[in-house]
């Protein structure tokens, strides 16, 4: 009879941690580059970068808790920054806002952007129907995003970059507080970037020297126009352990943070990807490896 009991009570006890699991989802960070394989340190190859974040601080009727204000995408040391190689916006393009994006240069567009947020206080759901980021400075991009329900409004949002070094790779910030407060507290729920491979302003070519049986004309020659060359953000100079482990730091309103990972195979491997989140599997139940016994 004992035995029955502590059964029992077991059991109960497992269907309260499942009914807490269920309650709060887990956020995921999905990142896939294309096209695959990796550059050299020589000739780093332009890849267009996805970042997905989902399932933001959500409970169990899939409405978020807490008021995301910024992300942090970190790139693994394989990948270098190309920032310098785009055009830059001016400031004055961000000044008035409309339906229509800002005039920026063709060349410092560096990708686009989205997010869904949900306002607790009007009970309703927001969605970004178009968002670019530019580059505005040797170390700086804006982003700009326009919403159409439940009103017709456009914001912009800022972005640091920070180079890589000998131990870690690019990351770029993207504060996200002027899309948390809209006179409401919005929760986003879901934040997406990606990092475009576009055209940009390359070198000039030198014009032919003429040879000995041509004279040379007079009339200056005018100078040739320089040849627009593909590049993106972030480029990829390697792959030295078959996976890239990219990485996305949350940073929540009130202090909290989490970061997740999410690595991308980069060459052909027998070895399985890295287990970012290691858990105990009991009864449906998943338990951080931080809590084991």
């Amino acid at each position: 009879m004992n035995r029955l009991l502590r059964t029992f009570a077991v059991l109960a006890t497992a269907a309260g941690m499942l009914t807490l699991t269920a309650a709060a989802h887990a956020t995921v960070l999905s990142t896939s580059v294309s096209p695959s394989g990796p550059g050299t340190a020589k000739t780093p190859k332009p890849q267009q970068l996805t970042f997905v974040v989902s399932s933001i601080s959500e409970t169990g009727n899939s409405h978020p808790t807490k008021a995301l204000i910024g992300v942090t995408e970190t790139l693994p040391k394989a990948f270098a920054d190309k920032l310098a190689s785009f055009a830059t916006c001016p400031a004055s393009a961000f000044a008035n806002l409309s339906a229509t994006p800002p005039a920026c240069p063709g060349g410092s567009l560096l990708g686009t952007t989205a997010f869904t947020a949900y306002i607790p206080a009007l009970v309703t759901t927001v969605n970004t129907v178009a968002g670019y980021v530019y580059k505005t400075g040797a170390s700086s991009a804006t982003a700009w995003v326009h919403v159409t329900k439940p009103v017709n409004f456009s914001l912009t949002f800022s972005g640091k970059l920070k180079s890589g070094s000998k131990t870690a790779g690019p990351s770029i910030y993207l504060n996200l507080s002027p899309a948390v407060s809209l006179g409401v507290t919005a929760y986003v729920s879901q934040f997406r970037t990606v990092w475009e491979i576009n055209n940009v302003a390359g070198s000039s070519t030198k014009p032919k020297t003429p040879s000995k049986k041509t004279k040379p004309k007079p009339k200056p020659k005018p100078k040739p126009k320089p040849k627009p060359v593909k590049a993106s953000l972030f480029e990829s100079t390697t792959c030295t352990a078959s996976y890239w482990d990219f990485a996305a730091t949350l940073a929540y309103k009130g202090g909290a943070s989490e970061t997740i990972s999410d690595p991308v195979q980069c060459a052909k491997s027998s070895t399985p990807p890295p287990v970012t989140t290691p858990c105990l599997n009991l009864i449906l139940i998943c338990i951080p490896e931080a809590i084991k016994p």
